[in-house]
């Protein structure tokens, strides 16, 4: 077990680091929506069926990490609304409740759109 942890500290400490790193800062006006909506695209994942989680997870990941430096309130408007948006067709397509299970995502969403 010690040479496989000596072998791959780098590779837990660049995970780390990147898990870190991986919390986009979307927006100039509200930063803390686009965070938000990723903590909560990421509790809806850990709705869906195990063997799935792992793709949903780094879909979710990527997708938010594509767009972090998006420079309009509109861009992270249209962001938030495609990610409710997606949300709820893939738990739709697992047979998930997508009102009840994503509709703090939705709130995020109408809330940041609101504004």
């Amino acid at each position: 077990m010690l040479k496989f942890l000596e072998k791959n500290s780098a590779f837990f400490s660049t995970a780390s680091s990147l898990t870190r790193s991986a919390a986009p800062s979307l927006g100039a006006a509200m930063p803390n929506e686009g965070l938000h909506a990723y903590r909560e695209v990421l509790r809806l994942v850990r709705s869906l069926p195990a063997e799935t989680r792992p793709y949903y997870a780094k879909y979710a990941r990527e997708n938010f990490v594509n767009y972090r430096d998006l420079s309009t309130d509109d861009d992270l408007a249209a962001l938030l609304r495609r990610a409710y948006t997606h949300s709820t067709w893939v738990l739709s397509k697992y047979s998930i409740d997508a009102g009840k299970a994503a509709a703090r995502l939705k709130d995020i969403s109408d809330g940041y759109a609101g504004q």
